[in-house]
């Protein structure tokens, strides 16, 4: 039989210190990895968005170069849009006087590294005249 002292009883309701802070703690381990992963998401979506701004400005250039022909498209000076660098290059394509290469480079710089990234985008364009 226990012996309690006067004014305690063993039906108390709450929690001690101790409790709590372990609650605390378990939940805060609990939570921990959920944070981690929409940080993850987050920083995803970014990397995401700017390769996709990446594309539509390269496809952007590469449909200004076809429009212009390959005669004035190899005069289009490289651009600067926001973090973004964009260049067209137009070679022969193999030796023939009527196809030409348009490739269009876009490199930017991402993360915490400010690591360098970069995409192309080619098509070939025949000169034909009618």
């Amino acid at each position: 039989m226990a012996i309690l002292r006067k004014g305690c009883s063993r039906d108390t309701r709450g929690l001690s210190l101790v409790e709590l802070l372990c609650a605390i703690t378990l939940l805060s381990f609990l939570l921990l990895p959920v944070f981690q992963l929409l940080l993850n998401a987050s920083a995803g979506m970014v990397r995401s968005e700017h390769r996709l701004r990446a594309l539509l400005l390269g496809q952007r250039m590469l449909e200004e170069a076809v429009l212009l022909g390959p005669e004035d498209a190899e005069n289009l000076p490289e651009a600067d849009i926001d973090r973004f660098h964009l260049r067209l290059q137009v070679t022969p394509f193999r030796g023939a006087d009527d196809i030409h290469d348009l490739t269009v480079s876009v490199s930017w710089r991402e993360g915490s590294s400010l690591s360098k990234k970069e995409i192309r985008l080619r098509t070939l364009l025949c000169g034909m005249n009618l």
